[in-house]
């Protein structure tokens, strides 16, 4: 048995979630993904909300953003929270999804 202060479980309705330029295959594994991503991040889904933290890239896309807001709106989000980490700073975005 290890002993340790610090624990990292895995939690219901966190995912990693990544941006494509093109549309393909969501069902495939992601070892198997191929494609070149263009935004990467978290979701954290709790209750009607979505908190979104991008690392890397941009949502600048229309029919990303459409396919986004249709993942979410599956899984019950009617409102985004979304947190943009660039430069060392933080900056905050909130929308509702129809």
């Amino acid at each position: 048995m290890a002993y340790s202060k610090v624990r990292i479980d895995p939690l219901t309705g966190v995912y990693n979630f990544r941006g494509y330029s093109e549309a393909g295959d969501a069902s495939i594994p992601l070892d198997n993904e191929h494609r070149q991503y263009k935004i990467v991040g978290t979701v954290n889904i709790s209750g009607d909300t979505a908190t979104v933290s991008a690392t890397c890239g941009d949502m600048s896309d229309k029919e990303m953003q459409r396919d986004f807001d249709k993942e979410l709106k599956a899984r019950g989000v009617t409102k985004l929270r979304w947190e943009r980490h660039h430069n060392g700073r933080i900056t905050y975005y909130t929308r509702e999804i129809k």
